[in-house]
């Protein structure tokens, strides 16, 4: 709880980067409530149903205020159904339009003030791009066991041809795929994330979500599963 006594230390200033930020957080929570009910069986779908009349007005008002997010995350929503519905066994394209998603988001605001083209645009749309497809691929190796289990559609299971019944070699071999992958995708994250101006305040906790954060989230989530598939003999 917080106490009224107590100094408290928040951050002040940038209120349209927030307004944004919390923005995209709403509508990427309601497209991914409405995949979850497309997922998911009938009786659990119901309750996944039955938090969407609030998703959806959240959405509204989240779009309504800023409508270019909306028009972003809608068009991402879309073209991530359509290659799910299409089985692509490519796990490039099933990653780009998380990534193309991120990217346009981080660009936008350097175009604006910068000009397209420019080279802070150039960065960020390169900085939104790779972590938009770490994100992406982080999910859907963080989900194989259950998407097996579930039949739901996985990038890496459709690589690799896996289901349910698939042996424990052939997933272990789908999840040093997916660390590779997570791993050259932190690099080039890395490597645009070194050509950014981390001079403001909030440059310490960015490098650090970056350079620190994202790294032990993989690795914490992927020795896990690990751990979760070792039999004993």
């Amino acid at each position: 709880a917080v106490n009224p006594l107590k100094t408290c230390v928040f951050f002040r200033g940038s209120e349209r980067e927030l307004s944004a930020a919390a923005a995209a957080a709403v509508l990427l929570s309601y497209f991914k409530l409405r995949d979850d009910i497309a997922d998911s069986p009938f009786w659990k779908g119901l309750l996944y149903r039955a938090l969407l009349p609030a998703a959806a007005h959240a959405r509204r008002r989240a779009a309504k205020k800023h409508p270019e997010i909306d028009g972003a995350v809608s068009r991402m929503a879309e073209k991530q159904a359509e290659i799910e519905r299409s089985g692509c066994p490519s796990v490039d394209r099933c990653a780009e339009p998380t990534a193309e998603m991120l990217a346009e988001l981080f660009e936008r605001p350097a175009v604006e003030s910068c000009g397209a083209g420019s080279p802070r645009a150039r960065v960020l749309r390169q900085f939104g791009y790779y972590l938009g497809r770490w994100t992406y691929l982080m999910d859907a190796a963080d989900d194989l066991a259950g998407d097996l289990r579930s039949g739901a559609f996985n990038p890496f299971a459709r690589r690799f041809s896996l289901n349910g019944a698939s042996a424990p070699e052939e997933v272990a071999a789908a999840r040093r795929y997916a660390e590779r992958a997570l791993n050259a995708t932190l690099a080039r994250l890395g490597a645009a994330g070194n050509l950014l101006d981390f001079e403001n305040r909030l440059g310490p906790v960015v490098q650090n979500v970056v350079f620190k954060g994202l790294p032990q989230v993989q690795q914490e989530r992927l020795s896990e599963k690990e751990r979760r598939n070792v039999r004993p003999l």
